[in-house]
């Protein structure tokens, strides 16, 4: 019995090995493939430093010229609004700061 499970666990792998060889996949290369993120912040996080002083969208563009991102600043007593309606629209930022008394909102998609 044990030698029938060990031929058919083989086998039943060779098969799945065999399936697997069939399918064509096109890769993309990263570094050919632009890339656009979103950078939302409010009023009081350093943000005029990140935007203006020492931009993070300028450093990040030395790093890699493929990725690009735009920043973007909301008052801080409009934040909350603003994030929630976006997360209820399905329409986040790629990076965005979360704030404790808010983090609930959001667990779905801080996973």
């Amino acid at each position: 019995m044990k030698r029938y499970l060990k031929a058919l666990g083989v086998g039943t792998m060779l098969f799945m090995a065999a399936c697997g060889e069939g399918e064509q996949k096109t890769v993309v290369k990263v570094e050919d493939k632009k890339i656009d993120l979103t950078f939302v912040t409010f009023s009081g996080t350093g943000e005029e430093y990140m935007m203006d002083t020492n931009s993070l969208a300028e450093a990040y563009k030395k790093i890699d010229q493929n990725v690009t991102i735009k920043m973007e600043k909301i008052p801080a007593t409009e934040y909350d609004n603003t994030m929630k309606i976006r997360n209820s629209a399905q329409k986040l930022p790629d990076i965005f700061p979360v704030r404790v008394v808010t983090m609930e909102s959001f667990k779905t998609v801080l996973q």
